[in-house]
């Protein structure tokens, strides 16, 4: 995976859409941007081939939007009465909600909320439950289930907050709108959705009224509870209170010239077979194990709505080509149907880009990444203790690690890495993105390579930095850590 600076790039300036460009936000994915933006993700990716991994991309960057951004809703007045309304919604940053699912950050921020439990536990009324707030006949009293699995059944669990999100809202939303509404919703149930006067303002076209209400929903047992007051805040800040401004249902569709297609003008069923989704997989990861181009993938898929959103045991259809036209391409080597070499940055490629991710977190608080949804950090690890967590995030977010290898204790993060292959190197022979092990001398901690300058290496990672005692990314220049120092372990080749 290759770390991209957008801004500067000749295959920018030719690339340059008539819509204009964008800069990456906080958390941002490219899925995202195109929503918001009312353009497809394959007219997307296509408007910014110096995109060598568009799983990877930073705070500042700039992206190139295609002709239509913002203006998907031209031909609008053209559709027929039975979807005038759709036709009539406006929402650059916007989408139909029948076409969504939830983010990561929505994810992560139910997952604070409902807490997890990997032991079955009665609820206040007797009710069996189990991971994330999760009841049902599958619930038996003893079991245990591992953080990933009680994340499978959360997502199957908001299925039917997002359905009713899907049915109710009559306008278009953007990623956050649409999460925080399906928080609400599995919070509340539909039934209170159906009838909140969040619903009523948001279908009138009040955004901000719709933000507004939020506030009111929080009460139990007949007073006002402090969880749900901080639960209802955080879903009207991810709400807002702006309305789209270009047309969701009438997005852009420009296909990718890899699109296999029908006669009739739909996305064929892959010729290449299929592929089913393991733990830790991302569209891209499988793209690139087949040896075929992310936006021929994407365009065999027209099921997948968010392609953020893969889960393990899925299955993906797989273009023609697949594992027929090289393989899967790798650092610096042949993209298969992308027919293009992938640039590699120095060092190790895949330790390169390790250390690109974990630089652009520099200066954030632990405490506030957690929340963000930037990273798969766990939330629940208190923020003065943060390292392992943070290098497990940032190998995760590179496909190092899968969600279930991610850790939060040094120790097991060094034992991890090496089963997967890692290998110990010296300080001199360092590089950018290997793992750091501080295991000797009553010290455990762990941090990122950021560089190594004949010998001078500098690390990046969660350190105790803030007044508090609480950790904040940040460089660590000093030698203070050599005395402590297990080992620097490298990906495998």
């Amino acid at each position: 995976m290759t770390a991209v600076n957008f801004s500067s790039h000749a295959n920018a300036a030719r690339t340059s859409a008539a819509g204009g460009s964008v800069s990456v936000q906080q958390g941002d994915t490219l899925s995202a941007i195109a929503a918001r933006n009312g353009v497809s993700l394959q007219a997307l990716l296509a408007a910014n081939p110096q995109i060598s991994n568009p799983d990877l991309i930073f705070a500042g960057d700039t992206i190139n939007l295609p002709g239509g951004a913002g203006a998907a809703g031209g031909g609008a007045a053209n559709q027929t009465a039975g979807t005038q309304q759709t036709a009539a919604a406006s929402g650059a940053g916007g989408s139909q909600p029948s076409g969504m699912s939830m983010s990561q950050a929505g994810l992560d921020m139910v997952k604070k909320y409902e807490g997890l439990r990997t032991t079955a536990y009665r609820d206040p009324v007797g009710i069996l439950t189990i991971g994330y707030g999760h009841t049902g006949s599958d619930v038996r009293e003893g079991q245990t289930i591992s953080e990933a699995q009680a994340t499978e059944l959360l997502r199957k669990d908001l299925g039917t907050a997002e359905n009713a999100v899907r049915k109710a809202v009559k306008v278009p939303l953007t990623q956050g709108q649409f999460d925080a509404l399906v928080s609400f919703t599995f919070n509340c149930g539909a039934g209170t959705l159906q009838k909140s006067t969040i619903l009523e303002k948001l279908n009138a076209g009040d955004y901000a009224g719709a933000q507004a209400e939020f506030g009111k929903y929080n009460h139990g047992g007949g007073r006002v509870l402090p969880g749900l007051t901080r639960r209802r805040n955080e879903e009207a800040q991810m709400f807002g209170n702006q309305k789209p401004t270009g047309t969701g249902g009438a997005q852009s569709q420009q296909p990718s010239p890899a699109t296999p297609s029908t006669g009739g003008g739909q996305p064929a069923k892959a010729a290449g077979g299929s592929y089913t989704v393991k733990k830790g997989d991302t569209l891209w990861d499988i793209a690139r194990a087949h040896g075929v181009s992310l936006k021929s993938l994407i365009a065999a898929n027209p099921q997948i709505a968010n392609p953020d959103l893969i889960y393990p045991n899925q299955k993906i259809n797989l273009p023609s080509g697949a594992q027929g036209t090289g393989g899967a391409g790798g650092a610096g080597g042949t993209g298969g149907a992308q027919g293009t070499s992938t640039p590699t940055p120095a060092g190790n490629g895949k330790g390169a880009n390790t250390a690109a991710i974990a630089k652009s977190f520099e200066g954030r608080n632990a405490s506030e990444l957690k929340r963000s949804g930037a990273l798969p950090m766990n939330p629940n690890v208190p923020s003065n203790i943060c390292c392992a967590n943070f290098v497990s995030a940032v190998l995760q977010k590179n496909g190092l690690l899968s969600a279930g290898e991610h850790t939060d204790a040094v120790r097991q993060l060094d034992v991890t890495l090496r089963r997967k292959g890692w290998q110990p190197v010296s300080l001199a022979n360092a590089k950018p993105g290997d793992v750091v092990i501080m295991e000797r001398n009553g010290v455990s901690h762990t941090e990122i390579v950021a560089s190594n300058e004949n010998g001078k290496v500098t690390l990046i990672g969660s350190n105790n930095r803030n007044a508090d005692g609480s950790q904040r990314i940040t460089y660590d220049t000093s030698n203070w850590w050599h005395n402590h120092l297990s080992a620097i372990l490298t990906p495998p080749n």
